[in-house]
């Protein structure tokens, strides 16, 4: 495989854990306020947040080295209405911009919790669309094994399983960080 091809795999990879993790970290987030209160959801997980933004730009700066001329890289956002390869930029951006919005605005609780969760929210089926953009680009009607309802079921199964890993390990790292602290109540 060309060196340069390497970007392309671990930004797809990268980019489908940071999604699954944002939907994941939602969903728990969603369950913990409604069983135990919007601050003890928040004390859960507004550290695991933290991990996604550095894998989305990661993802993002992986990228830049699959371009022969990076400067060139604008152009690659100009066929929204045919190239699935363009859509997947855009929406890999918007990812990235609304979830940093999101971000900023729950560690500084700028909003109601619930302008917050219509943020995630949207973000969330953005990120969804994104895994679904991403796997249009491999279904090349010249790689029959590619061209089938396999390729998206499987980045979605990517997207879902390394997001659970992730956030698992993330929810992990938070607990024993409470507990040093003593603050794991």
């Amino acid at each position: 495989m060309n060196p340069n091809e390497w970007a392309l795999v671990v930004f797809t990879v990268v980019m489908q854990m940071a999604v699954g993790s944002f939907v994941i970290l939602g969903g728990v987030h969603f369950f913990a306020s409604r069983r135990h209160g919007v601050e003890q959801a928040d004390k859960l997980s507004d550290r695991a947040l933290i991990a996604i933004g550095p894998a989305v730009v990661f993802a993002l700066i992986v990228t830049l080295f699959h371009l022969g001329n990076p400067i060139n890289a604008p152009r690659a956002i100009s066929n929204l209405g045919t190239s699935w390869l363009s859509r997947e930029i855009a929406l890999s951006l918007a990812f990235s911009i609304v979830g940093a919005v999101f971000a900023f605005m729950q560690w500084r609780k700028i909003g109601t919790p619930a302008i917050r969760n219509a943020i995630a929210l949207i973000n969330a089926a953005i990120g969804l669309v994104l895994v679904y953009a991403m796997s249009m680009v491999y279904r090349i009607p010249t790689v029959p094994s590619w061209d089938s309802i396999a390729t998206p079921i499987s980045f979605f199964i990517t997207t879902f399983l390394l997001g659970s890993l992730a956030m698992g390990a993330a929810f992990v790292a938070n607990y024993w960080y409470l507990r040093r602290k003593g603050t794991d109540s």
